[in-house]
């Protein structure tokens, strides 16, 4: 029994030596355009995963990186029947995947796509927008339905449609007379944007999440709709319960009182344009898990990429 023991035991240690002699062969002929390979694949592949974080799908998205690591091992070990069995089942998996993630992809490429048109944001004045805060409380005691979006740093302009172009500077009067149940615009939505209001009765996208909607009505389901899509924050007041909530990033959040009305529009506005300059280091202490997670993943498949055409 001993010595089967150390028969494992030499095993074990002549088989990580193996290991280590064929990623030392490897990097051997490591060259400085390696550094940029690994980079790309990296950075791609955090930003998919703070995709899938901010859309709630963290248990399918480590499923995913675990079959990446096992597909990686076996491309690395020259493992033939997992390679084969990976290589016909990948091809049913993206189809698969394609059709459960379509819209998590679309934004996905989206976001990608308006990096170069991102412009600059306006924020609010503190006159105009305690204007509004103070006209959304009196809109929820007098149960008037409204709908305000503060626009961010994505532009909403090609998720909405209709409307009346006003470009008037943010007013008690303007926002009472947009809401009145006898404007032709009430029903929509006025569109924000620093201390004026860009347009009035715009329609909005309605949500897909029918189920975080269903108890409230089609406001409610295009300021949800309007938030999955772009960075914009929505402020919505129900008709019919004088209610007030708040959309943004995809959640609907249901507001109890003025101050934490007050507390969540300036929460927004303090994000999206931060008093304090970018740190570095809190940056990378906030986001550790993902950035070693994603540089392990292209790391791994750069091994094994190298080792197969070794």
């Amino acid at each position: 029994m001993f010595s089967e023991a150390l028969n494992h035991i030499s095993n074990g240690t002549n088989t990580a030596g193996v290991v280590f002699s064929k990623v030392g062969d490897i990097i051997s002929v490591f060259q400085f355009k390696d550094i940029f390979d690994i980079a790309v694949v990296a950075i791609i592949t955090y930003a998919v995963l703070m995709l899938f974080i901010k859309t709630k799908s963290i248990p399918i998205i480590m499923g995913i990186f675990a079959m990446i690591l096992v597909y990686g091992m076996a491309l690395f070990f020259n493992l033939t029947l997992t390679q084969i069995i990976f290589k016909y089942f990948f091809g049913a998996f993206l189809i698969v995947m394609l059709i459960v993630f379509q819209k998590e992809l679309r934004r996905f490429f989206e976001m990608i796509g308006i990096l170069g048109i991102r412009r600059k944001f306006l924020a609010t004045s503190e006159d105009a927008l305690k204007i509004i805060l103070r006209v959304v409380w009196s809109f929820a005691q007098a149960n008037t339905g409204a709908l305000i979006v503060f626009s961010g740093k994505t532009p909403v302009e090609r998720y909405v449609d209709g409307g009346f172009f006003l470009n008037g500077k943010i007013s008690e009067p303007i926002l009472l007379s947009i809401f009145d149940k006898n404007s032709p615009g009430h029903d929509g939505a006025a569109i924000v944007e620093g201390d004026k209001i860009k347009r009035f009765g715009v329609h909005l996208p309605l949500a897909e999440k029918i189920e975080s909607v269903k108890k409230f009505g089609t406001r409610h389901r295009a300021a949800l709709g309007l938030s999955e899509k772009t960075d914009a924050l929505c402020l919505v007041v129900s008709e019919e319960r004088g209610a007030v909530s708040l959309a943004h990033n995809g959640k609907l959040k249901a507001i109890l009182g003025k101050e934490e009305l007050e507390k969540e529009t300036r929460k927004f506005f303090e994000k999206i344009t931060p008093k304090q300059k970018f740190d570095l280091k809190i940056w990378l202490k906030k986001n550790i898990l993902p950035i070693i997670l994603s540089l392990g993943i292209a790391v791994i498949f750069w091994l094994a990429i190298n080792n197969k055409h070794d």
